[in-house]
């Protein structure tokens, strides 16, 4: 079965108590289209600068607490 992955950008804001304004900051590039298309898990390919500001941003040092890889049911032929 195909894989995706995910961000799990939603669920550690809510569990911060935070949104999705806290990270937005054009000093550092991420913008609020670049947020809100990560949060909706809308994007085909993640920037892998954006990760990087975002995990400096909310102090992640595993990945793997931001991204999660699931069964592609959708696309599954």
């Amino acid at each position: 079965m195909a894989k995706r992955i995910e961000v799990k950008l939603c669920d550690i804001l809510k569990s911060r108590g935070m949104d999705l304004k806290d990270l937005i900051d054009k000093d550092n590039g991420l913008s609020t289209r670049t947020i809100s298309e990560l949060a909706s898990r809308k994007m085909k390919r993640y920037p892998k600068e954006a990760l990087e500001k975002i995990a400096d941003k909310l102090n992640i040092t595993d990945m793997n607490e931001l991204l999660l890889i699931v069964e592609d049911e959708e696309n599954a032929q």
